[in-house]
């Protein structure tokens, strides 16, 4: 039978796949086994948080994901590339070409402009032909567009994280990782974040959200939980769960 004319085409393939993926620390003459034995997949348009206690493996495996560091054995592949084994170049051009990251303490360059910091993915990469149009736009995205020019010493916390969404998008790369990034934000302002992150979402971006708190878990569509360096489980969220949570933040954040 074949496909209707206007039936969307699912993907190809993941644009995360881990196959057996482990990690492996020497102190000394002591191995600590970050990761152990992992497989997963992550599909291009999904919005994963990744939760777990302190030392569970997530951090690892965000590292892992973001090509800042590289497995001990088994196989990763990104966008169906496999980057297990590549240099250093190679990982850098691939990050700045198909990642953007957002971190809980923002990283913005506190003598810049929001301008100045979305444009500095641009000065590594064969940006956009008018990079200033493209800083512009993805700061517009996340509300900012009448803060161009504010440092970040002139803005709120939800605000630098803005910006810091923006620097992420500037390239627009396929991913998002996104590391506790509601972390150093009060409730409301964390709802306001994890909004945009869902409307990048439904836009077409994939997500990957570190998180410590079950609330901003719920926001996503999968949670992933790690536990001694394995994955514990993978769940769906359901929609009533990610309506009933979003109620709630709006309702305390009143």
């Amino acid at each position: 039978m074949t496909r209707a004319h206007n039936e969307k085409e699912p993907p190809a393939h993941p644009l995360v796949d881990l196959d057996s993926v482990s990690r492996v620390y020497r102190q000394g003459r002591v191995e600590v086994r970050a990761l152990t034995d992992v497989t997963l997949q992550i599909w291009p348009q999904e919005f994963v948080a990744v939760m777990g206690p302190s030392g569970s493996g997530k951090s690892t495996l965000m590292n892992l994901i973001g090509c800042l560091d590289r497995p001990t054995c088994g196989r990763y592949l990104l966008d169906g590339e496999n980057v297990a084994s590549l240099g250093d170049s190679r990982l850098c051009a691939i990050r700045n070409r198909k990642i953007g990251f957002v971190f809980q303490s923002f990283n913005l360059l506190p003598r810049m402009n929001a301008m100045k910091n979305v444009n500095l993915p641009l000065v590594y990469s064969r940006g956009p032909l008018r990079p200033r149009d493209a800083c512009r736009r993805s700061l517009e995205m996340v509300g900012l567009g009448h803060r161009l020019r504010h440092t970040p010493s002139e803005m709120s916390g939800g605000e630098q994280q803005r910006v810091a969404i923006a620097r992420a998008l500037v390239n627009d790369p396929p991913i998002i990782f996104a590391d506790e990034p509601t972390g150093n934000l009060d409730t409301r302002t964390s709802q306001e974040i994890i909004s945009i992150l869902q409307r990048l979402n439904d836009a077409g971006k994939t997500i990957v959200m570190v998180t410590h708190e079950q609330e901003i878990a719920h926001s996503a569509k999968r949670v992933l939980r790690f536990r001694d360096g394995r994955l514990e489980s993978d769940e769906q969220v359901s929609e009533r769960t990610m309506h009933d949570w979003a109620g709630s933040q709006a309702g305390g954040g009143a």
